[in-house]
């Protein structure tokens, strides 16, 4: 999961990502990974973190492209609309 021209000693397959400030919406989106049969985590130190995803063996091109397809869905459902003004 890190950058392809990462340096070997820097790679890692634990990637942490906020994608909504409110805590609430973090839960919801992480339940709704959940329900996808993606397990990921929430970690935080210090109000800094997010969503943890540790791709590994045993993780499929299946279970990856089902948590892409969620996060999708999400950026979908928080696009801003241009059309009304409103920009969340």
């Amino acid at each position: 999961m890190t950058h392809a021209q990462a340096p070997e000693g820097n790679r890692s397959a634990i990637v942490v990502f906020r994608f909504y400030q409110d805590m609430a919406e973090e839960q919801r989106l992480m339940r709704e990974i959940h329900r996808q049969g993606v397990y990921v985590a929430m970690r935080f130190t210090s109000r800094i973190g997010g969503l943890r995803v540790s791709c590994h063996y045993f993780n499929t091109h299946e279970d990856v492209d089902r948590l892409a397809a969620v996060l999708r869905q999400e950026g979908a459902r928080k696009a801003p609309d241009y059309q009304s003004g409103v920009i969340a």
